[in-house]
């Protein structure tokens, strides 16, 4: 993986504590995702009709993350290496 490769993270739903906190908890986990995985992370933030947030993950919905720090990262490296390892296929 190169450090080219970029991961678009959107926290997405009505704005709330939790749409907020969970966007907080990105950011402030960003800096280690980059460096584990050699990647450029983007977080975002959009409004949507939905009453709890939800993440979008390069265009994929990651439904309903834990409103728990610690499983959040775990559920964020989770699907980036689902991602990470999609882009390794469709190189080779």
């Amino acid at each position: 993986m190169s450090i080219g490769r970029k991961v678009k993270i959107v926290v997405s739903g009505k704005p709330s504590y939790e749409r907020w906190t969970i966007y907080q908890w990105l950011m402030e986990c960003k800096d280690i995702v980059e460096r584990e995985y050699s990647i450029r992370v983007e977080v975002l933030v959009c409004d949507s009709d939905e009453s709890y947030p939800f993440i979008i993950v390069n265009d994929k919905v990651v439904v309903y993350p834990p409103f728990e720090e610690g499983y959040l990262i775990e559920y964020l490296k989770k699907a980036i290496e689902r991602i990470m390892g999609d882009l390794e296929k469709e190189h080779n």
